[in-house]
């Protein structure tokens, strides 16, 4: 059994491999743009000079600016206010955004759970941003981004499996195991990998791809990117499904709140804030 296993999940490693090759790649203004904000030190010339080559970025970024959550008196105009107002997080955040909407145009055609992929990680990225602004512990640039992009590999993974006569995503998670270690178990492989090798294809910083890969075993990095995403990934969860319960990952939910300095009692704390800063988003778009 254990053989036939990692046989079927070479085979769907070679397909997935190939199936992300085709994918149409991020703009050469978003891939720039993320290399250019993950770096602690980034300039704000540079990232200026690439949101200006790409007018619905910088249509986007403007809009972003100036909605609700992070406007003031005075609306932002040029692609520098911009960046003075929304930060290399929120921009990267943004991008990335971007770039997924250009590519999944049309999620129909990857099946009904990809658009409640998609709204799963945008609502992370915002759990990412709430986790952030609290947590006692400095969270690079790149920890939305990373949020927004944790599960996109599940759209390519359950759209290929849907079209095989074996079980489909959402009956190999049935099994009483977590969601990656359920997968792995089956097909030798989890979302989380589809996910990675997805933001390798596209040429994201290491840091986004190792971050993605590994938020369901965050331990292995051990770091609080890795711990961000992993805590975030939970909050996003308890905000679509008001009584989920954390209890299957409490000794992992524990622990990413302990690195990233907060008590368990703040778990709730997050979840409400998060919810607030969804709704408010909603207002204003």
């Amino acid at each position: 059994m254990q053989v036939q296993t990692r046989q079927r999940g070479f085979m769907l490693q070679t397909t997935l491999l190939s199936r992300t090759a085709q994918l149409p790649a991020l703009s050469a203004s978003i891939t720039e743009l993320t290399s250019i904000c993950v770096n602690e030190n980034w300039r704000i010339e540079d990232a200026c000079a690439v949101i200006d080559a790409d007018p619905l970025l910088l249509d986007t970024l403007l809009r972003e600016a100036n909605n609700g959550a992070l406007s003031t008196s005075s609306r932002v105009k040029t692609s520098r206010d911009v960046v003075g107002r929304v930060g290399a997080s929120q921009i990267m955040s943004v991008a990335i955004h971007v770039g997924l909407e250009r590519l999944f145009c049309d999620l129909r055609e990857y099946g009904e759970g990809a658009l409640t992929t998609i709204r799963h990680c945008y609502r992370t990225a915002i759990a990412a941003e709430t986790i952030k602004a609290a947590s006692r512990v400095r969270l690079p640039h790149s920890f939305a981004a990373t949020a927004l992009l944790h599960d996109v590999g599940e759209i390519i993974l359950s759209h290929h499996l849907d079209e095989t006569e074996g079980p489909s995503l959402q009956e190999i998670r049935q099994s009483h195991l977590g969601e990656a270690e359920a997968e792995r178990s089956e097909l030798d492989l989890d979302h989380c990998e589809v996910s990675a090798l997805m933001c390798r294809q596209w040429r994201l910083p290491q840091a986004i791809i190792q971050g993605v890969q590994h938020h369901h075993s965050p331990w292995i990095l051990d770091n609080p990117l890795a711990y961000g995403v992993s805590l975030a990934d939970q909050v996003a969860t308890c905000t679509e499904t008001p009584k989920h319960s954390v209890a299957n990952d409490f000794l992992l939910v524990g622990r990413c709140l302990g690195e990233l300095g907060f008590s368990r009692a703040e778990m709730a704390i997050l979840i409400d804030d998060t919810n607030r800063r969804i709704a408010e988003r909603t207002e204003t778009r």
